[in-house]
């Protein structure tokens, strides 16, 4: 699944800045 790679992806572009993308995802996720 391509879920996977994009978790895997983010994981390593979050780093230590990781609850800003986060925040991102969750919004993107519920569609705002």
């Amino acid at each position: 699944m391509q879920a996977i790679i994009f978790v895997r992806l983010f994981r390593l572009l979050l780093g230590r800045q990781g609850p800003l993308l986060l925040s991102l995802l969750l919004w993107t996720a519920l569609g705002i």
